[in-house]
């Protein structure tokens, strides 16, 4: 089973409609929409499908929540992004280092880059902004590879 955009999606569309009343709750609902969405990644590593990796990204998005909700704001709006990009960066590594469950790939997986989150823009409902970021991280997350162990030594993408 691959990642689930569609569970993801759903899963921020309720969160965005429904947010929690505290930033750590906040946070564990999106640690918990990034845990549904790579439970089933191809090829699947230890970090996503034990939730390892979404655990460590709850309590990462709970600072940057806090810091946020502290009035720490730059002017430019991808500055105040930055933080939640490297919480997302950070995510993706944890996945990476974290052995596959198959024991067929090598230890040199590559995440992906920078979500890119900056570039999403004002979204003027709950569905368009759970689809803009559901979409983004979709794309995001699928420029991960791992190499196969054995040969030909094949780079499978992340999905």
């Amino acid at each position: 089973m691959p990642v689930n955009k569609p569970a993801l999606e759903s899963a921020l569309q309720s969160l965005f409609a429904t947010p929690p009343n505290t930033t750590a709750a906040c946070a564990t609902a999106w640690g918990n929409a990034m845990a549904t969405y790579v439970a089933g990644m191809i090829p699947p590593h230890q970090a996503a499908t034990t939730g390892t990796a979404a655990l460590a990204l709850a309590g990462e998005l709970t600072s940057v929540f806090n810091s946020w909700t502290a009035g720490t704001y730059d002017p430019d709006p991808c500055v105040n992004l930055a933080p939640f990009e490297a919480a997302f960066a950070n995510f993706a590594t944890l996945i990476k280092d974290s052995p596959d469950t198959l024991g067929i790939y090598e230890g040199t997986a590559i995440p992906p880059a920078d979500v890119g989150f900056c570039n999403i823009g004002i979204q003027t409902t709950h569905a368009s902004a759970a689809a803009a970021f559901a979409t983004a991280i979709d794309a995001w997350f699928k420029t991960g590879t791992s190499s196969l162990i054995l040969t030909p030594f094949t780079t499978v993408t992340w999905s």
